[in-house]
């Protein structure tokens, strides 16, 4: 192009103001589009995969409707651009961010804002338009989202960018975004999902130099178990922490940190499509892709990733990965994965010397694709069994791939009331832990106390207590646990260990327990903290920054060259973190051995109650 559109992109019209930062930014990018193998604006927009007004919007110049990062990489890529043009924009797209006018409404000057709005984003209708028009369109939105609702279906603009795609039997929405994608609107991600768009928006529009991380994590397609809601806290925790690091709280700030939602599906079953993507951005010098953390199941797809990842040469920083051998081939440590939970065997290790000095029953899950109930049962035997010995009675078995867990579990009870246990020990998920209670309550030996101990994987029955609560159902879990029954497990973390400041530095526990503006509370309000999952996953970018700041601690922003920082950099640093010097953090101090796993690391024994509170029972 020679100062004049050609092609389909003449037909987007006149940019309001060529000389405006906005407007260069937007002539620039009609250049690139009119280069790409595309005769319309909507075959342009399948090229790139967004929508078409997303797009005209994009190339429109105008003030209010600067385009995001990602859909500049998307004309980029479509358009082959070299990395000094993608430099270029980049630097443009700044100076429109700088330059975009004020709106006249008031917001809330605060960074965490729990309604944030997109830098990108157009003029809503409701500004620019009269009262009427608005209300139409409010009308059509309601009765478009109301088709989509009934039809049990979902937007596929709701699955859009870079790195995003539909995937397996279920068509799961899945893939890597910084935000901007909103899986499924029923998982109720778009709170946190909103404050990491605009955290990363800010630093990508800052001009300052960053690094990506990237979180993956295991998205369900519904919450019946729980598990949803232990992962949104996940999230919830990684942002906390990015925005601490971002906004000079003691963390240093070079180089601002991007974070990156990589969903593998429903148990990881996705993750061979998802994958190659996260190491496509780790090869493209514009993302500065450097780490992961997260990664969530101990489940064999989550092994698979694990190694995939490791072959790459890219550092993992797991969140609440439990089990010892995380390796396709056992017994040879995973390169460069480092787990911020305790162990399983650390977990067995407390639970064992609890339960030694009774009688105690295994009830163990033989299924072979799970490596988290494998390692629960094997280790707490082999603890259990180690001098000085204590009496393990003949274990129950099921197989929680098979049908029928539940008639399975029915039909132990009987043989719990012949063999008498002091104690049981459920080597299980926590999805399956409802049945066996349920079983349990129902047992004929009605005086037999019945005190349950399990691993940490049955925080999501809290989850699921509290709702059955919500909803006025008082005879679900809570009437099964006032049946004679305890139940104890082994959690990664608990606020109620914070008294303990030897261990807990109140500079390290305080954006969790103080009422602040930037705080847990105050950003997401009505959230728990029991479950320990927003803890831990704060831990492990807590862990990330400290290794990628440290690796640069002398250098200034003019130096700094976040294309220069490597993840075998970064991997340098990983291990250094250590006994001597541990990184403190809201769980407690993490520190790692050779094999990447914690150290010493608290460990507190839970009790779930039926008014649907944890006690702290101890803090090992």
């Amino acid at each position: 192009m020679t100062g004049q559109d050609n092609g389909w992109v003449a037909n987007l019209g006149k940019i309001p103001d060529r000389d405006a930062p906005a407007g260069q930014l937007a002539h620039r990018l009609r250049e690139l589009a009119d280069r790409a193998p595309a005769t319309s604006l909507r075959r342009f927009a399948d090229l790139i995969n967004y929508a078409p007004t997303t797009i005209s919007e994009a190339l429109s110049g105008k003030a209010r409707s600067v385009p995001t990062p990602e859909v500049i990489r998307a004309i980029c890529d479509a358009c082959k651009a070299e990395e000094p043009i993608r430099a270029q924009l980049r630097d443009m797209r700044a100076e429109a961010i700088k330059s975009k006018p004020l709106s006249p409404t008031p917001v809330d000057p605060s960074p965490l804002d729990p309604t944030p709005v997109d830098p990108s984003t157009p003029d809503p209708v409701y500004r620019r338009r009269d009262w009427q028009i608005a209300a139409g369109l409010v009308v059509m939105v309601v009765m478009v989202v109301g088709l989509i609702v009934g039809s049990g279906g979902s937007s596929d603009d709701l699955c859009r960018g870079p790195g995003m795609l539909r995937s397996g039997q279920f068509h799961e929405c899945v893939g890597v975004t910084d935000g901007a994608a909103i899986f499924a609107p029923e998982l109720g991600l778009q709170t946190v999902l909103g404050r990491i768009k605009q955290e990363n928006d800010t630093v990508v529009g800052s001009g300052a130099p960053f690094v990506s991380i990237g979180y993956v994590v295991p998205l369900p397609r519904n919450d019946t178990s729980g598990w949803l809601t232990s992962l949104r806290h996940e999230l919830q925790g990684a942002y906390l922490a990015q925005w601490r690091a971002n906004h000079r709280d003691g963390l240093g700030d070079i180089p601002l940190i991007r974070l990156l939602i990589v969903n593998v599906g429903e148990q990881a079953r996705q993750q061979s499509a998802v994958i190659p993507e996260v190491l496509q951005r780790v090869a493209d010098p514009a993302e500065h892709l450097v780490a992961v953390a997260g990664l969530s199941e101990s489940l064999d797809a989550t092994k698979d990733a694990i190694q995939s990842l490791s072959n790459a040469g890219i550092p993992m920083i797991a969140s609440r990965l439990t089990a010892d051998d995380l390796s396709t081939t056992p017994g040879q440590p995973v390169r460069g994965l480092f787990q911020i939970a305790p162990t399983t065997s650390a977990q067995t290790a407390v639970a064992a010397g609890v339960l030694k000095p009774v009688a105690t029953l295994l009830v163990q899950d033989i299924n072979q694709d799970d490596a988290y109930t494998n390692a629960l049962a094997e280790q707490f035997r082999m603890v259990f069994i180690s001098p000085p010995t204590g009496r393990l009675l003949e274990p129950e078995r099921y197989d929680s791939a098979l049908p029928g867990v539940d008639n399975a579990f029915v039909q132990m009870v009987s043989n719990i009331c012949i063999k008498q246990p002091a104690a049981i020990y459920y080597a299980g998920r926590g999805a399956n832990l409802p049945g066996f209670l349920a079983a349990l309550a129902g047992r004929p030996c009605q005086q037999l106390k019945i005190d349950l101990f399990t691993g940490s994987n049955a925080v999501n029955l809290t989850t699921t207590l509290r709702q059955q609560l919500a909803a006025g159902n008082p005879d679900g879990i809570a009437a099964n646990l006032r049946a004679n029954i305890t139940l104890q497990y082994t959690g990664l973390a608990h606020p109620g260990m914070w008294s303990d400041q030897q261990r807990f530095l109140p500079a390290s526990t305080r954006i969790f327990q103080q009422d602040c503006a930037t705080c847990f509370t105050q950003v997401f309000p009505q959230e728990q903290l029991d479950d320990g999952s927003a803890i831990i996953s704060y831990d492990a970018l807590l862990v990330a920054t400290r290794a990628i700041r440290s690796g640069i601690s002398q250098q200034s922003n003019a130096l700094f060259d976040p294309t220069a920082f490597t993840p075998g950099a970064m991997l340098q640093q990983m291990f250094r973190i250590n006994q001597a010097a541990p990184v403190n953090g809201a769980s407690g101090p993490t520190a790692f051995d050779e094999q990447g796993k914690t150290i010493d690391k608290p460990i507190p024994i839970l009790q779930l109650n039926p008014d649907g509170t944890v006690t702290v029972i101890r803090s090992g």
